[in-house]
């Protein structure tokens, strides 16, 4: 779940191939579990059927020879038997509930059907950046962009953002800065015009490569429900990082000594959003 919540963070540091393999892996041990639990909730409902049908067959069968013998009369009859019927439904009922867990695995599955729908933005080519182009001019020719007819964000915009250049954008809220910086990610596609990099379009650089040539510091810091070490090294998911590397980040973020107060010190399960 916690990826649905930092999908930026995923984006920002490229790890969709990774992520999308844990969502398979853990999809699959639901499916496997769901799958045993129906088949023992049938074997349960198979034997609690009978059970059921003998269980009231004798308790009939009792009530009518006490009843026979004068042993009980009408009234304790109804009661008895009464009682018995209503003992039996509440079980059932509860069973029935039940047997009504796993279909929510389809629930599940349904979500993530949505997820994996086809994407507008897709790679079109695998070009990667040269080192050249890494160190090239940012520019917007003519980009014209808004998330409807009606409501232009940005309308013939050009700019030039040199190498080794800052550039700060500075708006009122709603005025187009988070949408500037997305149109860069290719979270979202420019309507009309071009965005190059080192003269290169980036609608031709495949987003992998896209995002590992751009640094990203979010306004929310995102954190994953995984250990402290996994969100320290989420950056490298093919990498085993070294202790010295994650006990140095944790120095710059002044939270070794109370990582080290804890239990399982880097190992210790971070909650979602912390």
């Amino acid at each position: 779940v916690d990826i649905f919540s930092n999908a930026l963070m995923v984006k920002f540091f490229n790890n969709h191939k990774r992520e999308l393999s844990v969502v398979d892996e853990e999809t699959e041990k639901v499916k496997n579990f769901e799958s045993a639990i129906n088949y023992y909730f049938f074997i349960a409902w198979l034997i609690y059927s009978f059970t059921f049908l003998i269980v009231q067959i004798a308790s009939f069968y009792i009530l009518v020879q006490q009843y026979k013998f004068a042993q009980i009369n009408a009234a304790g009859f109804a009661f008895v038997w009464g009682m018995n019927t209503a003992l039996v439904n509440v079980l059932w009922r509860i069973l029935r509930d039940l047997t009504l867990f796993p279909e929510y695995y389809f629930s599940v599955k349904e979500s993530l059907i949505i997820l994996f729908e086809k994407i507008t933005i897709i790679d079109k080519e695998e070009k990667v950046l040269s080192i050249e182009e890494k160190k090239g001019e940012i520019v917007f020719h003519n980009v014209t962009f808004g998330f409807d007819e009606q409501a232009q964000v940005f309308k013939n915009l050009s700019i030039l953002i040199r190498p080794q250049e800052k550039l700060a954008l500075v708006g009122y809220s709603g005025s187009g800065k988070t949408t500037f910086l997305n149109l860069l990610l290719r979270l979202y596609e420019p309507q009309e015009g071009s965005i190059t990099i080192g003269g290169v379009n980036i609608a031709t650089i495949s987003l992998e490569s896209l995002y590992k040539n751009i640094s990203i510091i979010p306004q929310d810091s995102g954190l994953f429900y995984r250990t402290i070490k996994d969100n320290i090294s989420y950056a490298f998911p093919n990498k085993d990082i070294s202790k010295d590397l994650i006990d140095s980040a944790l120095d710059f973020a002044v939270l070794k000594d109370f990582v080290d107060g804890l239990p399982l010190k880097e190992d210790t399960i971070i909650g979602e959003r912390g």
